[in-house]
């Protein structure tokens, strides 16, 4: 994100999609590990989640999406647009910053592969997002310096997911988010395993049906950390 061209024909270019997000940095790993371990240790069990927050909630959401639908914005954070962390500036740092920081697990939405849907990229609405610290006004998303405008940035990442290097490692992902890989035993050797309250197989919903606060607090939980999606595969 940080190159002056892409070269798509470099496989090195490429994420391995066989690693959840929360494993691409073996550094950042480690720590996860390391909070695993006490947390096996503490609870007398072998296989402690990894991860307690998730790769996709509505906050993620949000947070790249705020151009295009600003109104949900303030209706999830209660608050007004002054907190710069909460919403995407640059593509670059967002990715450094997923890449590096502890508790940072953000996958992309379908806009980021959608050439028809670029305004998420664009400040349309002229939307006073404050100043960054050289004093420069927020306005549409920084983009790579291989993107020249937005349209650009979207198209090649949608010719990179529809070529052949992602396409023969696309399997491995929907095995993480969707299919085998996605809990148990088989997440716990991935490093894809999450806090069990995250699976709705783990909910006791008859329980929050008659305790309206507990399904209250639930419900924030939910869409501050987030929820695995349903299974839909049980093999590889």
């Amino acid at each position: 994100y940080y190159t002056p061209t892409l070269d798509l024909s470099n496989p090195e270019n490429y994420r391995d999609l066989s690693k959840p997000v929360g494993s691409l940095n073996p550094k950042k790993l480690e720590l996860y590990k390391e909070k695993q371990r006490t947390i096996a240790q503490q609870a007398g069990i072998e296989e402690a989640f990894l991860y307690g927050s998730m790769y996709s909630t509505p906050t993620i959401i949000i947070y790249y999406l705020i151009r295009k639908a600003p109104s949900l914005f303030y209706r999830l954070q209660q608050t007004t647009y002054g907190t710069k962390d909460k919403y995407l500036m640059s593509i670059p740092n967002t990715w450094s910053s997923t890449y590096s920081q502890f508790e940072e697990l953000k996958e992309l939405t379908p806009e980021f592969y959608d050439p028809d849907n670029i305004d998420f990229l664009l400040n349309l609405e002229g939307i006073n997002f404050g100043k960054m610290h050289t004093g420069e006004a927020i306005d549409s998303v920084e983009l790579p310096h291989w993107a020249h405008t937005p349209l650009e940035f979207v198209t090649k990442l949608r010719t990179v997911l529809e070529g052949e290097q992602v396409s023969c490692q696309l399997h491995h992902w929907i095995n993480l988010i969707f299919g085998y890989k996605q809990d148990g035993s088989p997440a716990f050797t991935a490093n894809n395993l999450f806090d069990s309250q995250a699976y709705e197989k783990n909910v006791n919903w008859s329980e929050y049906s008659k305790d309206p606060e507990k399904y209250a607090a639930f419900k924030l939980c939910i869409s501050q950390f987030g929820q695995i999606p349903k299974k839909l595969f049980t093999e590889s």
